[in-house]
């Protein structure tokens, strides 16, 4: 692999809309649409690319989105803050939504799928990206996580669960097969 090619360390917000909502066990009483709900992953965004920034300065940090603004934190100007470490803020749609009916836990997860769209359209031969869930820190620089991007191509980490186990409703082998991109 060409490590001529940007770097991008990315994440997203995907923001339940009402009538829309997700469980989430380890969340609070709230729904996921809520403000409530929506500002602790908000506040997660801030300090996972606060810390990625320190430790990955040269780097192009983008947050996907869902939502039509980016919203302050009580009285912290969220979209100010991320102009000044120059996180790039992209809005995409939700098109990889499952149906209501279909799985009631973590349908945000799905969302991940949009953004993988978004970067294989919008990225050169050579391009690496580190794609971490927003509730991340970055303790150290992600020269180790892309050096072994160069050496395999791609980096994941795994589950130790069998391909037929259900996950958000699906097993592997049926996310493949559901939602080509």
């Amino acid at each position: 692999m060409n490590n001529s090619g940007s770097v991008s360390i990315v994440t997203g917000m995907c923001c339940d809309e009402e009538g829309q909502e997700s469980k989430y066990p380890q969340g609070s009483d709230a729904k996921s649409s809520s403000e409530k709900f929506q500002s602790v992953y908000w506040r997660c965004a801030v300090v996972y690319f606060a810390s990625s920034f320190r430790n990955n300065p040269k780097a192009q940090h983008i947050l996907f989105t869902n939502a039509d603004r980016t919203p302050n934190i009580e009285n912290f100007n969220t979209a100010a803050f991320f102009d000044k470490i120059g996180v790039k803020v992209v809005q995409i749609p939700f098109t990889y939504q499952p149906p209501m009916e279909y799985y009631h836990a973590f349908r945000s997860t799905f969302f991940k799928f949009d953004i993988i769209k978004y970067l294989k359209n919008n990225s050169e031969m050579g391009d690496r990206c580190i794609a971490l869930d927003s509730d991340c820190v970055w303790i150290k620089s992600a020269d180790r996580m892309l050096a072994d991007i160069e050496k395999n191509g791609l980096v994941t980490y795994d589950l130790y669960e069998p391909d037929d186990k259900k996950i958000s409703g699906l097993t592997r082998q049926e996310m493949q097969k559901s939602m080509q991109i």
